[in-house]
């Protein structure tokens, strides 16, 4: 029965920490460079980063991000010239998208605005402060990557 409290626990935690996260320490507005993109424009170009060239099909699903709404995305992302579709060389039915140079660019200040802005957010926390957090959040990493797998 212990275990059962501890595992709603961490759930119930997990659930309330992520969206703090976002909301408190990675707001759009203050990377001030993509003020007319949405996050899922970004994920999607980290997606993309991370993982190479992918049909949009693809790109949907491991964002959980539906058909329908994947196209106004991606025509958002090309019109700003952030990706650009590559037709497929084995399967002419298929279009990968693809991050332009422009689009990694972009996604390289993008970061470095983000972490500018946690530096300057952390820096009111103690050096204690810092010292736990880090420890925290590495070992939170080293935990979900072994679930994950």
């Amino acid at each position: 029965m212990q275990n059962e409290n501890n595992l709603e626990n961490i759930a119930q935690n997990l659930m309330a920490t992520f969206p703090l996260i976002f909301k408190k320490l990675l707001k759009k507005e203050e990377s001030g460079i993509c003020k007319n993109l949405t996050p899922s424009h970004t994920q999607i170009m980290c997606l993309l980063e991370n993982f190479g060239s992918m049909p949009i099909s693809e790109i949907g699903k491991k964002l959980c991000i539906s058909p329908p709404n994947m196209t106004p995305l991606i025509d958002k992302l090309i019109e700003e010239n952030l990706v650009e579709r590559i037709p497929n060389s084995r399967d002419r039915r298929i279009v990968n998208i693809n991050l332009t140079d422009k689009g990694k660019e972009f996604l390289k200040k993008y970061k470095e605005s983000i972490v500018n802005n946690l530096k300057s957010k952390l820096s009111d926390l103690t050096e204690e402060e810092q010292a736990e957090l880090n420890t925290i959040l590495g070992r939170l990493k080293e935990i979900i990557l072994k679930i994950s797998e």
